[in-house]
């Protein structure tokens, strides 16, 4: 009798402590920080869209003072930062692609002291909206080709280096052909 009594203090006891959630007995979590976009599907920012991210983050227990962010490329996206209302800090962020091409967007956590807690850095790229017909991704094409560009470095800049550097061989040149045609008359 005395065993089975034993027995079911210390089952009791097991009981007890399956009911406890095991964090009661943890003492910090690990710090994580985490760039999330809100939209789960999405991966990539698109050219002319608006795209939000969030940080998804825990400091172990340590007081966060600011949220840092900083972009690679400011060129691509316009940003837009969101604070949270509750603490006051900058956990996300509205990125509007401008340009196409690859950005690197990083968060650090700060502690009072300026220390660095954790940080997360998430690598974006500005891609073609799925979006767009076939015209407005032409007129696109043609604003973002640097087509112009090409074409007044072909037609005007290289013309003009070129009258530049050979201007002092060829003028005495042609000044030499002119004079002989006229003294010899043909």
């Amino acid at each position: 009798m005395k065993i089975k009594r034993i027995l079911s203090f210390f089952m009791c006891i097991a009981i007890i402590l399956t009911a406890l959630p095991l964090s009661v007995f943890a003492e910090n979590e690990e710090p994580y920080a985490k760039i999330r976009f809100r939209n789960p599907e999405k991966y990539n920012v698109a050219f002319g869209e608006t795209e939000e991210i969030y940080l998804d983050y825990n400091t172990g227990g340590i007081e966060i003072h600011k949220i840092e962010w900083e972009v690679s490329k400011k060129l691509l996206c316009k940003i837009e930062y969101v604070t949270d209302e509750s603490t006051g800090l900058v956990t996300g962020a509205k990125l509007t692609g401008k340009n196409f091409g690859s950005l690197t967007l990083t968060a650090r956590l700060l502690d009072e002291n300026g220390n660095e807690i954790i940080s997360d850095k998430r690598s974006l790229y500005v891609v073609e909206s799925e979006n767009k017909n076939s015209e407005e991704k032409f007129k696109i094409f043609l604003r973002d080709s640097y087509l112009v560009s090409a074409m007044g470095t072909m037609y005007i800049v290289i013309p003009f280096v070129g009258a530049v550097i050979f201007s002092p061989v060829l003028v005495p040149y042609y000044a030499y052909l002119t004079v002989k045609a006229i003294i010899l008359g043909v």
